[in-house]
């Protein structure tokens, strides 16, 4: 039985690793390509100081940052939000058997998500997306970052941490039925 836990728990820990590897690339080239891409539509100069980057005009790089943050955060919540969806209508567990044989019919079956994976993938995104929030927040504490950009990450990070309990319970009872 020890050993069944342990295979079962090195399983799950390298699914959640290989699962967290593209947000995390996701997240970082989405904040450098856009901040790069704002800098250029505002025409902020930047230049390498002694650790750190400094930019020619603090106003126009926070308008740039907020656009960047909102930019990686919806990013990051559009995977999220997908997943949310599948969690919510296309689980193998709680799908209804009209949509279920309608997506046969299309051949989009694959739509179709097992608990195992769902979860893990909604766990590790989710995650994720709660951390942008943090990174964000702290650029709002220490002034490069707008009270909207909090505000508006922090809502829908609210709203899809409730939809994901939703599912949990919905998931947990039927797992207690059986």
């Amino acid at each position: 039985m020890s050993a069944l836990i342990k295979t079962l728990e090195t399983s799950l820990f390298i699914n959640t690793v290989k699962t967290a590897f593209f947000p995390a690339i996701l997240i970082f080239s989405t904040k450098i390509i856009s901040l790069l891409y704002f800098s250029k539509i505002y025409n902020l100069t930047f230049y390498l100081g002694e650790n750190s980057i400094r930019f020619n005009n603090l106003d126009l790089f926070i308008s740039a940052n907020d656009y960047s943050n909102i930019i990686t955060f919806l990013s990051v919540f559009s995977f999220l939000f997908w997943l949310l969806i599948k969690g919510l209508f296309f689980h193998k567990s709680h799908i209804s058997p009209v949509l279920s044989a309608w997506l046969h019919m299309q051949e989009l079956a694959h739509l179709i998500s097992d608990t195992k994976s769902l979860f893990i993938d909604i766990f590790v995104w989710l995650g994720f997306s709660w951390i942008t929030f943090l990174l964000i927040f702290i650029h709002f504490i220490i002034g490069i970052t707008s009270l909207w950009v909090v505000q508006v990450s922090f809502i829908l990070n609210i709203i899809a941490t409730i939809i994901f309990v939703i599912d949990l319970e919905r998931e947990y009872k039927i797992f207690k039925i059986r």
